[in-house]
This record gives structure tokens, C-alpha cells and sequence, in this order.
């Protein structure tokens, strides 16, 4: 009798094993990291181990939104910059409700915690040990070693009960192999110069004077009634009492929590608790962000929204919280994905369609790296976010002003003797390029790529000094402040987004944003000469050697299109709308 219960123990058993991964399981395409193939493995991830996981969520009818946001940014359309609110988004393109129902109470079955569903449904966030995650998704999760770094990541596809796994495009959080991350030089500096040896930095009066802002300014298009919202990862306590410092010396206008002008939110949107850590490595990069565009913007609000760290997962709940409760008009970011290679495939580009669809500008830094080569191979190396056909890539320049602080010229910043630095730029491995860019820099062989320029996602699109010294405030690094010197496209891409921020307040007066502003920088008119066109044509350096792109004879790989020339290119943004 003993016998015969223990066979048939047995035989359930095997049932329910061979069930567990029989034909109602089927595996998540896409789910194994690529970068596997190359790392060592080292040991079994602590299985106690807490992970931050996103359960992405494939949206409705993504052919009928395609189709949308060609409408939306097609002249001549009668939806041209009809961008949609985002009640209008959900109700339309997000994930049905049933299928949300679904994959949570399957998630929850797994034993899973449940811990948002953001209000666009774009995905299901969850907290689990090693041990449970491993249990959901049928999978091992290790240590690996990669490139003398480690990092932990599950070891096979991911698989699922097949009717929710049709309803999932990616889980991001089983590993860490992606991290955000930026770059920038920073050097001390004791004394505010002017002219045009820069032994010290630019002042954001400089800076003013050199794109034309000042102009603006006096005619009171200073970005009053516009949120600059700037992501960023960590807080400290001295951000506003630095911001505000550099304001004073500066005569900008104070910019505080009491007065409104500036407010610090954690990546769900709320103003408590903040990510703030025991060293912030990246208090520079958050300075350079809120006082640069506050440089050229002074009547805006910046917001920070700070990721909790450097996981592509928190970043995408930043984006995300920006985009679904439509917080700003303009987004900035001075960080990519990556390094060494693009971030394939991101799930994030559901979040960058709907800030396109809702008229957010969303604008990232191109990265400091060059076209540096930095792994075997033809490609030269690009950023994501900033390859993502849905934001406007931004590079950097080399920024020379006459003695009375004029304007002289700009060069593309490229450095041929450190190819490691400079203003990165290149073609897209795993992003197409959107209509109007391939129209305007053409068809033609790129040396040193598989494929064609006009095809794949090209980089930078526009740019703003970069390369060249601007002074920032910073008490957080007592040994080396409060005064330095910082370059990098870090700096470009602020000043870019509080230019789009002084068009978006003229446009506001026909009730209007401008929205994914590639599309226009593309048409515009460009020219040589600063002062006779929106944009300034800045040609490549001729020293270099980095640059591979000649996609046509006011586009490179570099600069991309040039630089604004703010009171025309303001004024080309808003008479498109």
C-alpha cells in the first residue's frame, strides 16, 4: 500500500513538473541579455537578494498610433501638433485593462509583490528576493564577470504562462548589465573671466550674448509659465543653496522652492522621500543641468524628477511619471544607456512615443565619448536614449567669443589627438531614422558602416557649446570648489532644452506646444554664418579622424545640424505651429 502511494506521489510529481514546463509555457522573446554570451560566470546571485522588476506591457493597436504621430508631426496634416492629453493617450493606446487585470493577477500567483501600475498601464512593477523572481520567470539568476565588472542576470529565456506572456514585450530588472550613466569633464576654476581666451568658463551672460538669447530676454521671452523638467539620479541638500549662490552672482533671478521656481521630486512624482546617498558622484552633472538652463531660461521652473539609481528600471519610472501626469513641457537629460554599445530594443521608446503624442520635448545629451571606437568592430559608439528616434539628440561645440563677447565662431568638438573625447555621434544599430531626417541628409554610404545614412537613426541632431569651459557653482566637493570649470554635452543639452523652452512660451500664446522638435530642426534653414538663418552650420573638424559621417553638406556626425541661432530658430518653431 506504501509502495502503490509513493508511485503515485511520484507520478503527480512528474505531472506537475512536466506541466510547469509543458505547451501552455512559452518562452519571452528577447528575454536572454545579449551581453551574456560574453561574461564569466561566477556564482549563484544571493538569493535573498531584493529586485526592482518591470513587467513592460504591449500597448493598443501600436499601428494606429504610428499613424497618429505620423499625423501629428506631418505639415499640412489637419492633426499637425494636435498632441493629445493623457487621459486621451490611455484611453486610446494604452494597455487594455482586461490584459492589465490579467498579467497581475498572474504575477500575483507567482507569489510576486505587486508594488505600481502607473496609470498608463505601460507596465507592472514589482519587488521580489532572487528566489521568488527565479521562481516566476523559470529561471537562474547569477553573478557574472563582464569587462572586470560584475553583474547579475538570469541565465536562460524567461518564460510564461503563454496567454499572459502574449500580452508582455520585456521585463527589465532580472539584470543589470545596462546602467545609466554620464560624462563630463570638470575642472576647478578660481576666477570669472570674459573674452575670448577662456582660461576660466563662460557666464551664462556670455552664454546669452553668444546664441542670441539676450535679444529675447529683453523682449520678455525668458520662458515665463514653462517647467523645464531635468532627470537625474540621487539628491543631496546643497542643490537649491548652489543653485541660488551661482543666481546671486550671476544677477539671475532667484529660482527657489519658496518662490515656486524650483521644486526636487523623487521618481514617482512625489516631493518625499528623495534618493539622497552618502556621496552624490553626479553633483556636478545635476548643477550643470539647473543652473545652465536657467541660464537662458530665467523666467522657467526647473523641476528635477531623481531616480532612485543608475538602473534603465528607474529610469523608466522617472520618464514614465513625467510623461503620464504631463509635468513639464520640456524634458532635459544628461545621461545615457550603455557605453560601449547602443541599448537594444528599449522599452522605453512606449514612453517616448507618448511624450512625442503629447507634445513633450524630450532631449537628450549625445555623450562625451566621440566616435571613438571603444570595442572591436566598425561601429563607432552611441547613446541611448539619445538614438531613440522620439527625442532630439544633442551634441557639442567649441565655443570661441570675441573680446567684447560677441560671437566669433563654433567648431564641431572633436579632439584628434584624445579620440576618447569629444561630441558623440554616429548611426543608430537598432533605430530607424524618422521621415524627416532621412529627407534631409539623404541616402549615401557611410564609411565604416553596414547600411546607408537616412536609414538607421542618425546622431547628433543639433548642438550647443559643449567643449569649451562653462562656470558652475558646487560646494558639494569642498576639495575642489565652489567654482569650476565643466564641459561635455551635458552642458549642450540644457542650454538646448531652456532654447525650446523660450519657444514653447511664445507658442503657448496660440495655445500650443512645440513638441518633438526634430521634425522642424529639419526643414529649417541653415547657414554658415551665424545671424542670417535659425540654424548655424558648423562643419567637422578637419584634424580629426573620428568622424565617418558626410551625410551631406550642412549634417555631420559631430555637430549634426549646427547650433541655434536663438531669435530666428525661436521664431521658426513657433510660426510652424
Amino acid at each position: 500500500m506504501i509502495k502503490r502511494i509513493l508511485i503515485l506521489l511520484t507520478f503527480v510529481l512528474f505531472n506537475i513538473v512536466a506541466s510547469s514546463a509543458g505547451p501552455d509555457l512559452t518562452e519571452l522573446d528577447k528575454s536572454i541579455p545579449n551581453e551574456l554570451a560574453k561574461a564569466t560566470l561566477l556564482s549563484h546571485t544571493d538569493p535573498n537578494q531584493k529586485l526592482n522588476i518591470l513587467v513592460w506591457l504591449k500597448g493598443r493597436d501600436p499601428a494606429r498610433l504610428q499613424q497618429l504621430l505620423t499625423n501629428l508631426y506631418t505639415p499640412g496634416n489637419p492633426q499637425y501638433h494636435q498632441f493629445i492629453t493623457p487621459e486621451q493617450f490611455v484611453a486610446s493606446y494604452a494597455p487594455d485593462q482586461a490584459n492589465i487585470a490579467a498579467v497581475t493577477d498572474y504575477l500575483i500567483g507567482q507569489g510576486l509583490k505587486i508594488v505600481n501600475v502607473p496609470s498608463n498601464g505601460a507596465f507592472v512593477q514589482i519587488e521580489a528576493t532572487v528566489t521568488q523572481a527565479e521562481e516566476a520567470f523559470n529561471v537562474h539568476i547569477n553573478q557574472y564577470n563582464l569587462n572586470g565588472k560584475q553583474y547579475y542576470s538570469n541565465d536562460s529565456a524567461v518564460t510564461l504562462n503563454t496567454n499572459v506572456a502574449g500580452m508582455i514585450t520585456a521585463i527589465s530588472g532580472l539584470d543589470n548589465f545596462w546602467q545609466v550613466q554620464l560624462t563630463h569633464a570638470r575642472k576647478k576654476s578660481s576666477v570669472v573671466k570674459s573674452g575670448e581666451m577662456q582660461d576660466s568658463g563662460y557666464t551664462p551672460q556670455q552664454l546669452q550674448s553668444a546664441y542670441g538669447v539676450d535679444q529675447l530676454l529683453r523682449n520678455g521671452i525668458d520662458g515665463n509659465g514653462q517647467v523645464i523638467a531635468i532627470y537625474t539620479v540621487n539628491d543631496d541638500k546643497l542643490i537649491e543653496s548652489d543653485f541660488n549662490s551661482y543666481n546671486i552672482q550671476f544677477h539671475l533671478p532667484l529660482c527657489t522652492s519658496i518662490n515656486g521656481c524650483f521644486a526636487k521630486f523623487n521618481q514617482n512624482g512625489d516631493s518625499f522621500p528623495l534618493p539622497e546617498i552618502p556621496f552624490h558622484e553626479d553633483a556636478s552633472e545635476v548643477r550643470m543641468d539647473i543652473q545652465t538652463a536657467h541660464s537662458l531660461a530665467p523666467g522657467a521652473k526647473i523641476y528635477l524628477y531623481e531616480a532612485d539609481d543608475y538602473s534603465v528600471t528607474n529610469m523608466g519610472i522617472t520618464f514614465n511619471t513625467i510623461i503620464t501626469k504631463n509635468l513639464a513641457q520640456v524634458v532635459s537629460a544628461s545621461y545615457g544607456v550603455g557605453g560601449s554599445t547602443e541599448f537594444p530594443e528599449s522599452p522605453l521608446e512606449s514612453i517616448f512615443k507618448q511624450g512625442a503624442a503629447q507634445g513633450i520635448s524630450i532631449n537628450f545629451a549625445s555623450g562625451d565619448g566621440a566616435d571613438y571606437r571603444k570595442t572591436p568592430g566598425p561601429y563607432p559608439s552611441v547613446l541611448y536614449p539619445g538614438s531613440s528616434p522620439w527625442v532630439t539628440s544633442v551634441g557639442g561645440t567649441n565655443l570661441i567669443m570675441t573680446s567684447y563677447n560677441g560671437y566669433k565662431i563654433e567648431t564641431g568638438w572633436a579632439d584628434p589627438v584624445n579620440i576618447e573625447t569629444g561630441s558623440s555621434g554616429g548611426l543608430s544599430k537598432y533605430y530607424t531614422a524618422q521621415t524627416w531626417q532621412s529627407n534631409a541628409i539623404g541616402l549615401m554610404t557611410a564609411g565604416g558602416y553596414t547600411g546607408f545614412i537616412g536609414t538607421r537613426r542618425a546622431v547628433p541632431d543639433i548642438s550647443m557649446v559643449g567643449g569649451s569651459n562653462v562656470i558652475i557653482y558646487n560646494t558639494y566637493y569642498p576639495q575642489t570648489g565652489p567654482w569650476e570649470n565643466d564641459t561635455g554635452t551635458s552642458i549642450a543639452c540644457p542650454l538646448f532644452s531652456a532654447v525650446v523652452a523660450l519657444a514653447n512660451q511664445k507658442s503657448a500664446e496660440k495655445g500650443k506646444r512645440i513638441g518633438l522638435v526634430t521634425e522642424q530642426l529639419y526643414s529649417m534653414a541653415y547657414n554658415v554664418h551665424q545671424k542670417m538663418a535659425p540654424i548655424t552650420n558648423i562643419v567637422a573638424p578637419a584634424s580629426t579622424t573620428t568622424s565617418v559621417l558626410t551625410g551631406g553638406p550642412h549634417w555631420n556626425d559631430i555637430t549634426g545640424l549646427g547650433s541655434p541661432y536663438a531669435p530666428l530658430f525661436v521664431k521658426a518653431l513657433v510660426d510652424s505651429n
